[in-house]
C-alpha cells in the first residue's frame, strides 16, 4: 500500500523566516576558501533560480547539515540591499559552544574584556586568535535584496577583521576613485541607527593587493558594508 502524508503542513524551507545566507567563501576539500564573488545558499529551489537569474551562477546542491542545501556561486561582487539589522561583537567558540562574548570593553558576564587584559598588542591578539584561544570579531547582518525584496530576509556573517575594524584612518585621505575605503563597523552601525530599518545599503567584495616591505605580494578580497545615507554625511 502507498504511504499517506502524516501531516498536511509542509516543512519550512529555512528557519526563523530567513530565506538563506549570503557568503563570501566556500569549502574546497574540506578547507575554507575565499571567493571573489558572493555565494548564496538557500533551501528553496525557486529562490535559488531567482538568484541565478539576477546575479548569475548555477544552482547546485552542496554538502551541509543545515537547511540551506542549495548554493549559487554568483558573478556579483556588489549587491544592493535594504538593511534590517546589524550587530558586531567579539566571540570565542569552543567544542561545546560559546565560551565568551565581548564588546571589546566588557564581556557578556559583566567582567572586563579578557583579551585586552591578556594580550599586550594587536600582533599578540591576532596570533592567539589564529590558535583559537582568543576572541575574534563577528559581524552579523540581516537584509532584503533591493532587486528581489519579496523573496525575504537574508543573513550574512563575517569574521573579517577588516570589516570589523575598518581600514586604517590614514588610508581615507589617500584612497583613490578606484578604491573603496572601509569604515569601522561601529560607524556603519551608527549610520544604520540614524537611517532606520530598511535603509538602502551596499555590500561589496573588494579586491586588495599590495607588496610588503619584505617584497612579498599579498592579495585578498575584503567585504565592505556601506549605508547609503552615510555617503553624503
Amino acid at each position: 500500500m502507498p504511504i499517506h502524508p502524516l501531516f498536511t503542513e509542509a516543512p519550512r524551507q529555512f528557519a526563523d523566516d530567513f530565506v538563506g545566507r549570503v557568503r563570501t567563501g566556500t569549502q574546497l576539500n574540506g578547507r575554507p576558501m575565499a571567493l571573489g564573488s558572493f555565494r548564496f545558499t538557500t533551501g528553496d529551489p525557486e529562490v535559488a533560480v531567482a538568484i541565478s537569474e539576477e546575479f548569475g551562477g548555477t544552482p547546485n546542491d552542496w554538502d551541509t547539515t543545515g537547511e540551506d542545501g542549495i548554493e549559487v556561486i554568483t558573478e556579483a561582487m556588489t549587491i544592493d540591499i535594504q538593511m534590517n539589522s546589524l550587530k558586531s561583537e567579539y566571540l570565542l567558540w569552543g567544542r561545546n559552544g560559546l565560551i565568551r562574548s565581548c564588546d571589546g570593553i566588557t564581556q557578556n558576564d559583566g567582567s572586563d574584556c579578557y583579551c585586552k587584559a591578556t594580550y599586550g598588542s594587536q600582533k599578540e591578539w591576532n596570533a592567539a586568535n589564529k590558535q583559537g584561544i582568543a576572541c575574534g570579531p563577528s559581524v552579523s547582518a540581516t537584509f532584503k535584496l533591493s532587486s528581489l525584496p519579496d523573496i525575504g530576509l537574508w543573513s550574512f556573517n563575517s569574521q573579517s577583521k577588516t570589516l570589523a575594524n575598518g581600514d586604517p584612518s590614514w588610508k581615507k585621505d589617500i584612497t583613490t576613485a578606484d578604491e573603496v575605503f572601509s569604515q569601522p563597523i561601529t560607524e556603519v552601525e551608527a549610520a544604520l541607527t540614524a537611517a532606520g530599518i530598511g535603509a538602502p545599503a551596499t555590500l561589496r567584495l573588494v579586491g586588495v593587493s599590495y607588496t610588503t616591505k619584505a617584497g612579498q605580494a599579498v592579495s585578498f578580497t575584503k567585504p565592505v558594508l556601506t549605508i547609503a545615507e552615510s555617503v553624503s554625511a
